[in-house]
């Protein structure tokens, strides 16, 4: 009886810290949404996994002095919703 009530100790634990990580990382997906439709690229890259990486890849692009995506370039699809 004391096994069992150790083993669901450990699984309420284990369960709990999963869905807190899930929630932590829904939260920085949605964070980095939000930025993304506001083509805010500070806050892109502070909520990016690799900030310095965000960076370099941004300023590689050819379209890194115009508010739009490296993905899209002058076809933002963001952009273009909003003008």
């Amino acid at each position: 009886n004391l096994l069992n009530s150790s083993l669901f100790f450990s699984l309420t634990i284990s369960n709990s810290s999963t869905s807190l990580k899930k929630s932590e990382i829904l939260f920085s997906d949605n964070r980095i949404s939000k930025f993304r439709s506001e083509l805010n690229w500070e806050g892109q890259y502070e909520t990016s996994i690799d900030p310095l990486l965000a960076k370099k890849r941004r300023k590689a692009s050819e379209d890194f002095s115009e508010d739009v995506c490296t993905m899209c370039g002058k076809l933002c699809a963001i952009k273009t919703l909003k003008s």
